[in-house]
């Protein structure tokens, strides 16, 4: 559970963008988005976007006709915080789908960084090599007889996230997006076909405290 101080002061940043003078409970713990982005196997330079598409509808790259369900992202409206819930968080991850060959984790991560923007600033956190998605396989075997292989950008252990000395602060209704730039072109060989296309699933994972205001 959040300590008293961290709900405290999400509490207090909820009941600032509340309707005055109705009666509220709050209710406060553990907290976590994620969102994932479909890469297609002929990788371009440019800006790939995450947390724009909620959960029911089709974007991040993936196919026309396939909808993102809770197991691509928690969001549950377009590039918005709900506004009956605040967020702190202080810990990210970026987790590349341990189905993918080696080849096409080391192709994004040596090749990509990533950005938050949010309302009032954008921050550029760096290159995805420097944050461990801390989830993944481990413990995996290869052998003649059973050619099974799976890979990590990183331990799969939660102490691998980067803890972040200043928390991303996400207010009620607040506006935001977390974007992947892509600096070189590459080819993936792909985690998955859905459909008829081929890409590799990448997913920003945050990881901290929520405050959400429920019916009395």
């Amino acid at each position: 559970m959040p300590s008293r101080t961290a709900r405290g002061n999400l509490a207090q940043r909820l009941m600032q963008h509340r309707d005055v003078g109705r009666p509220a409970v709050v209710r406060a713990n553990s907290g976590y988005l994620y969102s994932t982005y479909f890469f297609p196997n002929a990788l371009a330079v440019g800006d790939y976007d995450l947390y724009v598409t909620p959960v029911g509808q089709n974007g991040q790259g993936f196919p026309p006709g396939y909808s993102l369900t809770y197991t691509e992202t928690n969001l549950i409206n377009a590039q918005r915080i709900p506004d009956q819930t605040a967020y702190r968080f202080n810990e990210i991850g970026v987790y590349i789908d341990s189905r993918a060959p080696l080849s096409d984790i080391n192709t994004l991560i040596n090749t990509s960084n990533f950005r938050i923007n949010k309302t009032e600033y954008n921050y550029h956190y760096g290159p995805l090599h420097l944050f461990p998605g801390g989830a993944g396989v481990a413990g995996a075997t290869a052998d003649a007889a059973t050619p099974t292989q799976a890979w990590s950008n990183g331990w799969p252990t939660p102490t691998a996230r980067v803890k972040l000395g200043t928390p991303i602060e996400l207010d009620p209704g607040e506006t935001f997006k977390f974007t992947i730039n892509v600096t070189q072109p590459g080819t993936l060989l792909g985690s998955e076909t859905i459909g008829e296309t081929l890409g590799t699933r990448v997913e920003i994972i945050l990881w901290g405290k929520s405050a959400s205001e429920i019916a009395p």
